[in-house]
């Protein structure tokens, strides 16, 4: 039996149970108290939806699908930007609006102090006054701060504005995601394996401080007109040390490129990200998903579930070497998958290596 939303104010209702699911239970009761007040309906619709969110229900994931935009998210289309009216913040003059995600703004500017391109990342207005939305932003810049790797994006500081918006100063990549090319199609094959060598080696450097991604997906890595990647958009993940931010049972990241265990809410660890690594080179290699789905119910239970087609039926030149990575990287049960980025890298490595004289232009296709 689904979930039932109260005639009024269904935008009200996803802007504050999104809100509330990225708190703890100590500051999600005093949210609540607050943005509810008097209005028992409203609190109790919430709790409720909050339950079943931690028990994994699919009610309140259709009824979320299925609910409006939240206003402000409306405005902030429409142009209500965090910098509007302000053509410079600090020692950078802010250019143009790059890019939007579900937490935060982009927008390319420029360093006067160091006369250099930079990209400069704002919490979107409807997070902007939330705790948790300042602690992720935190955490992002200290998590990519504390990584020094060629196919990370460099953070080059956190910030704040005279009003008191958060924002991080990075480093600007030229390019376009990794997302836009896979939608024009799949990548030659040694385009593909370059790639996931590279994020191989990303990651390990990432595992081995402590961190993990946990959001690892095609729309976070950019490709650079040099065609170098760079892995963007810490704002998930997980530090070594730090205390989570995040609602036990509750789902982070695109479900796509979630791993099995991810999807659950429970405990995971480096595995997870060579899960959604073995996932996007999946994706660059056939152009699909492993996984489709047109909910996110139906996604997931495959996830869980189904073994994806055989790349090697999708692609026959794809090297047999290589399909069997991509498997191992899809291993649901995390101790039949690779136990570190390291030691996928290490097999692409090799594998790598071996093809440039055994397989020649079967690789370049």
């Amino acid at each position: 039996m689904k979930t039932q939303v109260p005639p009024s104010r269904p935008d009200q209702i996803r802007t504050l149970f999104d809100r509330a699911l990225e708190l703890d239970d100590d500051d999600r009761a005093e949210f609540l108290d607050r943005a509810c007040g008097r209005n028992g309906a409203l609190r109790d619709q919430l709790d409720r939806m909050l339950a079943a969110a931690a028990g994994d229900n699919a009610g309140v994931r259709d009824l979320l699908e299925n609910l409006p935009l939240p206003a402000s998210a409306t405005l902030d289309d429409a142009g209500t930007d965090p910098v509007d009216g302000m053509g410079q913040v600090g020692h950078y003059k802010i250019l143009q609006r790059i890019g939007k995600g579900g937490m935060g703004i982009v927008y390319r500017a420029h360093d006067t102090r160091l006369d250099r391109p930079v990209a400069l990342k704002f919490l979107s207005l409807q997070h902007g006054a939330d705790r948790s939305g300042a602690l992720r932003l935190i955490r992002e810049a200290r998590a990519a701060s504390r990584l020094d790797h060629p196919n990370i994006c460099a953070v080059h500081e956190i910030g704040e504005t005279p009003d008191g918006r958060l924002f991080i100063a990075m480093a600007f990549c030229d390019g376009e995601t990794l997302a836009e090319k896979i939608a024009r199609g799949p990548l030659p094959v040694s385009e593909a394996l370059k790639h996931a060598t590279a994020m191989a080696d990303a990651l390990s450097c990432a595992h081995e401080a402590g961190i993990v991604h946990r959001d690892l997906k095609p729309a976070n890595v950019i490709v650079t007109a040099r065609g170098e990647v760079k892995i963007v958009d810490f704002g998930l993940a997980k530090i070594r040390g730090m205390t989570t931010i995040t609602a036990r049972g509750s789902l982070l990241g695109t479900a796509a490129y979630m791993s099995p265990e991810q999807t659950r809410g429970v405990a995971f660890d480096a595995r997870t990200d060579v899960w959604s690594l073995g996932v996007v080179v999946y994706e660059m290699l056939s152009g699909g998903r492993p996984f489709p789905g047109d909910t996110i119910d139906v996604v997931i239970q495959r996830i869980r579930e189904v073994e994806p087609a055989p790349l090697e039926t999708l692609r026959p030149e794809v090297p047999s070497w290589l399909s069997s990575a991509v498997r191992t990287a899809l291993r649901k049960d995390p101790e039949a998958r690779y136990g570190s980025a390291a030691e996928l890298l290490r097999d692409l490595q090799s594998g790598r290596a071996g093809s440039r004289s055994t397989w020649g232009g079967a690789l370049r296709s």
